[in-house]
C-alpha cells in the first residue's frame, strides 16, 4: 500500500508573507474548496468567522489576489504536521489561522465506538414532539432567494475549475476497467432503451418558441436543444424563474 504524502501551503499576501499556512494530501482539491468558501456568495456568511478568508476577499476586492506557495511536499504526515505548526508559529503576529495547526485541529480525531454507543443509547426511546414530526413531513422548498444563490453558485465556462482541462488517459482507462463485465438485470435494460414520453422518468414541457409555435416535449432532449440552438441546462434553470424565459423561448413543466 502507497504511503500518503503531504503537501505544507499558504497564502501569501502582496508583501510574500503568508496569512494562512495549511497542509493536505491534495492541493488541487483543497484549493477548489477554498476558492469555493472565498468565492462563492452563499458561503460567505458561513465562513465569516474566519479571518483568512476574509482577507482573501479583501485582496480580491483590492485587484491584488492571493498567491499560493507550497513550501514543501513529498511529506510523511508526521513532517507535515510539525512542519505546519513550525510556520504558524513562526509567522503567528500576521497568520491567521483559528488554531495552532497539526494534530492539535481536528485532524486525527475521531469518535470512539464507546461514544458513539453512548449517544445512540441517549437517543433510544425518546419520542418526537408532533411539532418535529410535523417538521420531518413538510417538503424542503427553496425560496427565491435560495434559488438565486444556488443559481449564482454554480459555476461555468472560463470560471469552473475543469475548464480547458482534460481527463488523463490513464483515469479514463481505470473507468473503463471498473465498467468491464458489470451486468444489468433485464429491467434496467429496458430502462435504459426508453426515450421520450416512453421513459419512466420523463417529464412533459411546454415551450413556444419567439415565432409564437408551441412545442410539447417530454424530457428536454439534447437533439431538440440542437436543431434549436438551445442548452439544457439554460431551458431548467427558466422552469424555475419567474418568467420562464430563456433565449426568447417559454417555458412550462405540464403536471
Amino acid at each position: 500500500m502507497k504511503d500518503t504524502k503531504y503537501i505544507v501551503y499558504g497564502f501569501l499576501a502582496a508583501d510574500e508573507t503568508p496569512f494562512y499556512v495549511g497542509m493536505t494530501a491534495n492541493l488541487r482539491i483543497r484549493m477548489v474548496r477554498h476558492n469555493y468558501h472565498i468565492n462563492d456568495r452563499a458561503e460567505i456568511s458561513k465562513t465569516s468567522r474566519y479571518k483568512y478568508y476574509r482577507k482573501a476577499r479583501q485582496l480580491l476586492q483590492m485587484g491584488t489576489p492571493m498567491r499560493v506557495k507550497t513550501f514543501a511536499n513529498g511529506l510523511a504526515e508526521e513532517q507535515a504536521d510539525f512542519l505546519e505548526r513550525t510556520y504558524i508559529s513562526r509567522y503567528r503576529s500576521v497568520v491567521l489561522n483559528k488554531l495552532s495547526g497539526g494534530r492539535t485541529g481536528q485532524r486525527g480525531k475521531f469518535v470512539s465506538e464507546e461514544t458513539k454507543r453512548k449517544i445512540s443509547l441517549a437517543k433510544k426511546g425518546k419520542p418526537l414532539s408532533e411539532k418535529h414530526k410535523q417538521a420531518l413531513r413538510k417538503p424542503h422548498k427553496l425560496t427565491d432567494e435560495g434559488r438565486n444563490k444556488l443559481q449564482a453558485s454554480i459555476k461555468r465556462g472560463k470560471d469552473h475549475y475543469f475548464y480547458g482541462k482534460k481527463m488523463p488517459e490513464e483515469q479514463k482507462e481505470k473507468i473503463r476497467q471498473k465498467k468491464i463485465g458489470v451486468k444489468y438485470s433485464d429491467e434496467v435494460n429496458k430502462k435504459k432503451g426508453r426515450t421520450g414520453k416512453d421513459h419512466p422518468s420523463s417529464k412533459k414541457y411546454k415551450l413556444i418558441d419567439p415565432n409564437g409555435n408551441i412545442h410539447i416535449q417530454y424530457g428536454l432532449s439534447a437533439a431538440f436543444c440542437n436543431k434549436h440552438g438551445l442548452k439544457q441546462a439554460g431551458l431548467c434553470l427558466a422552469v424555475h424563474r419567474k418568467n420562464n424565459t430563456y433565449k426568447g423561448w417559454k417555458i412550462w413543466l405540464v403536471e
